[in-house]
């Protein structure tokens, strides 16, 4: 039996970049014409998007955006007591 993801892979050309790699501050806006993949190695971090509801990532995780959806990741703020 043939590889599955081959025979996809063979419809569609696939690219990729480096945004970031590092120590996360703030917040990156992502709105770009085309999907993401968004590997998060560790939170606590906050993914908004209009598609979805805030979702907490506080451990390492794969955010997949197939297709165009503005979102942005926030850091959760320090709660000081």
């Amino acid at each position: 039996m043939a590889d599955r993801l081959a025979g996809l892979l063979r419809h569609y050309s696939l690219s990729a970049r480096v945004f970031h790699s590092g120590a996360f501050c703030g917040q990156h806006h992502y709105a770009a014409p085309h999907g993401y993949i968004h590997l998060v190695r560790r939170g606590p971090i906050t993914a908004r998007s209009p598609v979805h509801e805030d979702l907490l990532v506080t451990e390492p995780s794969l955010l997949f955006y197939p297709r165009v959806a503005s979102h942005r990741f926030c850091r959760r703020p320090r709660r000081y007591r």
